[in-house]
């Protein structure tokens, strides 16, 4: 399937957020060392970003347990709300990296928010990580997480609500576990930040990029398309990225799925593909509530601590996805 093609606009490139930029000109520059100093990296910046968020996000308990997922296990932590009553719907989330980089711990962050200011259970998810665990191993792994959650509603969130959410190539395996589940009713709703939505041609196929005008920016800020390029060559080897299961824009037809939140950041290289699978759902009729967030650059959602532009996008996000999850709105921190 052919994606439609992105929605115009994107000509204009917005000035970085003053904050984020400050913030990246205090980061020590990218050392050697694979993906092995990317992971500490990540570590230490997400750890950096955390502490700066005051007050801190308020869950009631986090607890960490091993699952099972195909023929191994996989970590999941349980986060449940503060100061919430009743049965409240389970939100099952997949962190950003690339498929190579993070775990629950360095998107402790992004897990919390969404807790606190979603009011439901959040499952955060650590699935296998490439190049050790190459395509579609992550995938099979957010989608058996997923089921272990919706046969678990009673116990966990104990409403029948439930919902998918995930940033960047978690984004990604939130589309694809929704177009798994297209039509069956399970999901209550899906929320995608700055999602990655085609793979095809691993980012590094000219004719591709061209189809979506904000990979032509590569190196304007964070994410490069260079850099997007080794993470898809290090989880898909040899396949070219076609697959539904790695790019939800490819996928036959998105008719049937659940109700979405798309937020993009304007200055991602993701951008465009975000823009042209909002659109998509749109003209299947799929409901959706989408925001692109100009000044911002990808993995703005864990800045809160560091950005008020952030900080209003991540929150505004939240907001979304209890409108589609049919709760009443809420005064966060």
């Amino acid at each position: 399937m052919e994606p439609h093609p992105p929605q115009a606009g994107l000509q204009e490139v917005a000035e970085l957020d003053a904050e984020i930029a400050a913030w990246n000109r205090s980061a020590p520059p990218p050392g050697e060392g694979g993906f092995a100093a990317a992971r500490q990296q990540l570590r230490d910046r997400s750890a950096s970003a955390l502490s700066l968020v005051v007050p801190p996000y308020r869950t009631a308990t986090e607890q960490t347990q091993q699952i099972a997922a195909g023929a191994g296990r996989v970590p999941v932590r349980i986060l449940r709300p503060a100061g919430t009553a009743g049965p409240v719907p389970t939100v099952v989330y997949f962190h950003a990296g690339g498929w190579v980089l993070g775990g629950i711990d360095t998107h402790i962050g992004p897990a919390r928010r969404l807790c606190a200011e979603t009011g439901s259970v959040v499952v955060s998810v650590e699935y296998r990580l490439a190049p050790e665990h190459p395509f579609p191993e992550a995938f099979d792994d957010a989608l058996a997480s997923a089921s272990w959650a919706a046969e678990r509603l009673g116990e966990l969130g104990g409403s029948a609500s439930l919902a998918v959410v995930g940033d960047s190539a978690g984004g990604q395996l939130a589309a694809s576990v929704a177009l798994a589940w297209r039509g069956d009713g399970r999901l209550a709703a899906q929320g995608l930040i700055y999602p990655v939505l085609d793979a095809t041609g691993r980012y590094a196929d000219p004719e591709v990029n061209r189809r979506y005008p904000s990979r032509g920016r590569a190196g304007v800020t964070g994410l490069t398309l260079a850099r997007m390029a080794g993470y898809a060559d290090a989880y898909l080897g040899e396949h070219r990225g076609a697959d539904w299961r790695v790019s939800p824009l490819r996928a036959a037809t998105v008719k049937g799925l659940p109700p979405a939140v798309v937020h993009t950041a304007g200055l991602d290289i993701l951008h465009s593909e975000g823009l042209s699978y909002a659109q998509r759902l749109r003209g299947a009729g799929v409901e959706v509530i989408a925001r692109s967030h100009p000044h911002l650059p990808h993995s703005y959602f864990g800045l809160g601590g560091v950005s008020r532009a952030a900080d209003t996008a991540a929150a505004a996000f939240c907001a979304d996805l209890r409108r589609l999850l049919n709760l009443p709105s809420v005064s966060v921190r």
